[in-house]
């Protein structure tokens, strides 16, 4: 061959990299003579995804694929537009260098899918063929089982109890339990496995099949989305039978091959592991099956993180009891704990005793050509195979067998040196001797500072060495594995509780005093005022005698007696226990958003505790079922706790001495924006003013046709233009917005102008027509969801969500009902007697479900229902539970009422039926829409769904009845976002590293672009830092408030 080539891996000579690091080689050419060429490039990293076919009434091909980095270098190559390089004869060496990203998935060949890694040199010849030569290398992405979830270094115990029947005859019940002592494990090292078998039945076991599963997952995406999935079985074990009546143990170690670590359901290729245990019964009827899921990683666990919770000791291996025994009483413990060389550390390593891995090729891994359809004159390929790490345990194994007599020959060392022996001449020849652990031959319970001491005689008196073994007690080992999940959840709720308590609730003892008490405080309170009036007299008698003093007063002077006068005035107006001290601007922002970090961080921490605790209950009724009742109570007591948490949290809000400010705070700022829209909307001269015209038939619903109007009110204040609304032949009022709803300008309604022009226009342009928000380009930056600078401070003070008071506002101005809707709205309330206490519920069905949400049952709205009541019932006393309905299925208002006879149900269904498809764009179901968002905004609470535009209205519209009501709603799903908003980021306050392949690496600092809130203490969201993608703890963040410069409008006073 006149051309060889060659790609040798300089910092791998095995050509196995992890993700993150970086690719280095050489590119050796060898010419027998001169070669002309174009140019010679290597493209270092390339990696692509497919799966197979399946099979309906005709062969259909599914494949999926991914090119996630591709790199090229050229090496050598001809000036552009010149002859072609001359390569002469002989050896040429080319570097090259490629850096790969950290979030590559690990290299994998399988039946109906690959993921691989290449380095390919194409030489480029005039007139010619182009040469190819192809080289694959491995990938891994690392998995550190310290890095995983704690919960792997707990023992995993499975059991199933089975009673086998013919006709109407039982037998007695045959227990089966599995357990090992971690679930996480790296290729090389052994699963000790111990399974207990209790027949007392009168089958006989066959065998027990021992099985290591492998389960790859294979998603294709074209022509649709489809999976396929494969198990192989990669280790397998026979274990004997055992006669009727009888009780064997089984102890067997599955050695791990090598094989592929876990990853992750992100990609379109995930391989997961499973233990699976069969035993095989003689006879008719089901076969015990138990499971446990493992993960496979690249690093063992080490001691750094020693476990805690030790299994049951074991008995001799296969020994069999014949005659009457009972069960296993599963859920206990027995009270001997095993020590510390038990089959826990056994799984376990110290850092500094870690084997290197070897890399080897995978379990059955055939070797492959890589080629594909541009390889047509390839000059050589390698055949490839992918690399995994293996671990050798044999030598550690025996390390640890002999750990404690190596540190009993370390103490008889000291111990029998001579008189006038130095240390320092012991010590090289002690820290050669290899201690690896230390076996406290008792209890651990009992052993809780066993020390050895030695006294080595000197020349100077007494030597006195010590070596002291610490062990923690632990208790925990007497509780069930239930249980023991259970005792850290009540532990941090205690202990949230009572930092709350001790930091903020100082004023909650007086609420529970004796009337008595109640009495001489109320004393105490009277005369505190009555302190305070005097003082603020006598600074008021010194401020007037002043201002007579001074006979020639500006009008500056002037003006700020008047001021100074009005402020005693209202603080003596306003003066009371809770005012003194109080500063006249409210209380600090940190004050106001650490009172409401506490009160979003207490139900988040409920969502994760909720989640968990259900998520335990749904094993304890496969595998325990007397914990689940147990489990219930307890969370039925947790509930209350939090109930009750919640409650105090906004009972110091309401005597906190502030919300006079808030409420006052709140009408201000709201009468501020709307003089500011009413002046925008009124211009002197309607003729010269510049205006923005925005056309309301958006095809979309109600709900989004309102977000389009408050979208362009949005635009006409930030560019300082009269908003001209469009709207006849409106779809669902022919005649326009104005027969509805009051004309949004009393002065200022045509779009006549000099000069027109499309968004964006030029500044002198003086009529600009803006397309709908999904189509608008350039992109301002006070789009949702920014909030204008110069109200910023003060918002972010009052509300806890200051876009929505902000959008909430341009609604108010909007919403403005004509007589005729008003009357319509006023006879809605009595006909249906909507009154309070009152939930509004709103439940979206029809062209909704299926395409733009999921089903959710009126049982899930009713549960938020029930807890809003049972917390609002700790602070009053509720005649009667209430609910209003509104929904586009008047099957849903029916539905409620049969299923809730203790609710009063409040709804319409010739309202739901109007809001069909079929009759949605009519009169009628426009005033039965406008009803049901009025209701909703009037509501003390409101569940619904947040991806529902109807149900964002009312919760904007609900902003302006109160000071700051940005809690009062539970969506089902979504948070609350505006179609078409720029980035919702969040800012993170805590780090946090990930404990699971689905969550990401946060740091303090970090900004997370926020995707939604699972509602069970988990958000998602994508670091912008890192661009990693996945869940983050909700309440390691805080909301990012975007502000940006907008008109302050000087003429607005």
């Amino acid at each position: 061959m006149k051309v060889h080539c060659d790609i040798r891996f300089i910092n791998s000579t095995h050509g196995t990299y992890l993700s993150g690091q970086q690719v280095t080689g050489q590119v050796q050419i060898k010419l027998t003579e001169p070669k002309k060429f174009n140019g010679a490039k290597i493209s270092n990293v390339k990696w692509t995804q497919k799966r197979g076919q399946g099979r309906q009434r005709r062969t259909v091909y599914y494949t999926a694929k991914r090119d996630h980095l591709s790199s090229m270098k050229v090496l050598v190559g001809s000036p552009a537009g010149g002859n072609p390089a001359e390569l002469p004869a002989g050896e040429h060496i080319y570097e090259f260098a490629c850096e790969l990203p950290s979030h590559l998935p690990t290299s994998f060949e399988g039946s109906y899918g690959h993921c691989r890694y290449t380095a390919q040199v194409v030489m480029d010849r005039p007139w010619k063929f182009n040469l190819t030569y192809k080289v694959g290398f491995t990938v891994i992405q690392p998995r550190d089982l310290n890095m995983q979830s704690p919960s792997i270094r707990l023992p995993s115990r499975m059991e199933d109890a089975r009673v086998f029947c013919c006709g109407f005859w039982r037998t007695k019940p045959l227990f089966v339990r599995v357990t090992i002592p971690c679930t996480g494990y790296v290729p090389g090292q052994a699963i000790p496995l111990t399974i207990d078998l209790n027949n007392q039945s009168s089958r006989i076991i066959e065998g027990v099949n021992m099985k290591l599963l492998q389960e790859i997952t294979y998603r294709a995406e074209y022509p649709a989305s489809k999976t396929r999935r494969e198990v192989h079985t990669i280790v397998k074990h026979i274990g004997d039978g055992v006669g009727s009546e009888a009780l064997i143990q089984y102890k067997q170690r599955l050695v791990v091959p090598t094989v592929i670590p876990t990853c992750g359901d992100l990609n379109i290729i995930s391989v997961a592991y499973r233990l699976h245990i069969t035993v095989r019964v003689a006879g008719c009827g089901s076969d015990p099956v138990l499971e446990i899921p493992l993960i496979i990683g690249t690093t063992p666990l080490t001691l750094q993180q020693p476990a805690t919770v030790a299994i049951p000791p074991v008995t001799t291996d296969a020994a069999v009891v014949t005659g009457e025994s009972s069960g296993f009483n599963f859920g206990t413990v027995p009270a001997q704990l095993p020590s510390a060389s038990g089959l826990v550390r056994e799984n376990t390593l110290p850092p500094e005793y870690l084997p290197p891995p070897t890399y080897e090729e995978a379990m059955n891994g055939a070797a492959v050509v890589i080629t594909d359809d541009s390889d047509t004159n390839a000059i050589g390929t390698k055949p490839y195979v992918p690399l995994y790490p293996s671990y050798n345990f044999t030598g550690i194994q025996r390390l640890k067998k002999n750990s404690p007599k190596c540190l009993a020959s370390a103490v008889e060392m000291i111990a029998n040196a001579p008189a006038d022996a130095a240390m320092d001449n012991l010590a090289p020849r002690i820290a050669s001797v290899p201690v690896l652990a230390v076996d406290a031959r008792k209890n651990p319970v009992d052993a809780v500072a066993s020390k050895v001491e030695c006294r080595v005689p000197s020349e100077t008196g007494k030597t006195k060495v010590t070596f002291q073994q610490t062990m923690i007690v632990r208790q925990l080992m007497g509780l069930n594995p239930w249980a023991r999940v259970l005792v850290p959840f009540l532990f941090v709720w205690v202990l949230f509780v009572l930092i709350f308590y001790s930091k903020l609730n100082t004023s909650a003892s007086s609420s529970t005093s004796t009337d008595g008490d109640d009495s001489l405080k109320r004393l105490e309170r009277a005369v505190q005022q009555l302190e305070r009036s005097k003082q603020i007299d006598q600074e008021l008698r010194m401020l007037v005698d002043e201002y007579m003093t001074d006979a020639g007063a500006s009008a500056d002077r002037k003006q700020h007696f008047i001021d100074e006068l009005g402020s005693k005035l209202e603080q003596d107006d306003n003066a009371g226990w809770f005012a003194v001290g109080r500063p006249r601007n409210g209380p600090s922002l940190e004050y106001e958003r650490l009172r409401r970090r506490v009160d979003t961080n207490t139900q988040e921490l409920w969502n994760y505790f909720q989640s968990e605790v259900t998520k335990v209950q749904k094993q304890a009724q496969r595998s325990a079922p007397e914990l689940v009742k147990p489990l219930n109570a307890f969370l039925s007591m947790a509930a209350e706790h939090k109930r009750s948490l919640l409650t105090d949290i906004d009972r110091m809000r309401s005597v906190d001495g502030y919300e006079a400010w808030r409420h006052r705070e709140s009408a201000d700022l709201s009468d501020l924006v709307q003089r500011r829209l009413t002046r925008l909307q009124n211009p002197e001269n309607c003729s010269t003013a510049r205006k923005l015209l925005c056309r309301l038939n958006k095809g979309c619903g109600y709900g989004c046709q309102l977000h389009h109007v408050v979208y362009c009110f949005i635009m006409a204040y930030a560019t300082e233009r009269t908003l001209i609304l469009k709207s006849k032949g409106w779809r669902y009022h022919k005649a326009g917005w104005e027969e509805v709803f009051q004309p949004i300008s009393d002065t200022c309604l045509d779009s006549n102008g000099a000069s027109h022009a499309s968004w964006p226009g030029q500044t002198n342009t003086q009529v600009l027509t803006l397309p709908i928000i999904d189509s608008l380009n350039p992109r301002p930056p006070y789009l949702p969801l920014a909030i204008p600078a110069d109200l910023a401070p003060r918002l972010m003070k009052l509300h806890g969500d200051p876009i929505v008071w902000w959008i909430g506002q341009f609604l108010k101005y909007l919403l403005k009902p004509t007589g005729e809707t008003q009357q319509m709205l006023e006879n809605g309330i009595e006909r249906l007697g909507f009154k309070k206490p009152i939930v509004g519920v709103h439940v979206r069905r029809t062209d909704k479900v299926g395409t733009e949400a999921a089903f959710h049952g009126i049982e899930e709205y009713m549960t938020a229902v029930d807890e809003y009541y049972d917390q609002l019932e700790l602070k009053e006393k509720i005649d009667k539970r209430r609910v209003f309905v509104a929904s586009d299925d008047p099957k849903v208002i029916e539905e409620t009422k049969t299923k809730y006879p203790q609710y009063e149900v409040i709804g319409d269904p010739n309202v739901a039926k109007m809001a069909a498809v079929s009759t949605r764009y009519t009169d009628s179901s426009l005033n039965g829409i406008i009803l049901d968002i009025h209701l909703l905004s009037l509501s003390d609470y409101l569940v619904c769904t947040f991806s529902s535009q109807v149900c964002r209205v009312a919760y904007e519209i609900m902003q302006s009845m109160y000071p700051d009501a940005s809690g009062r709603f539970r969506s089902l799903d979504d948070i609350y976002y505006y179609g078409g908003q720029n980035s919702h980021n969040r800012e993170v306050v805590l780090p946090h590293n990930p404990n699971s392949h689905d969550e990401i690496q946060v740091r303090a600092g970090d900004l997370v672009g926020v995707a939604g809130n699972h509602w069970n203490g988990y958000s998602k969201g994508k670091n912008l830092r890192t661009n990693q993608v996945g869940l983050f703890p909700s309440f390691k963040v805080n909301d990012k408030i975007e502000i940006v410069e907008l008109p302050k409008y000087p003429d607005v006073k």
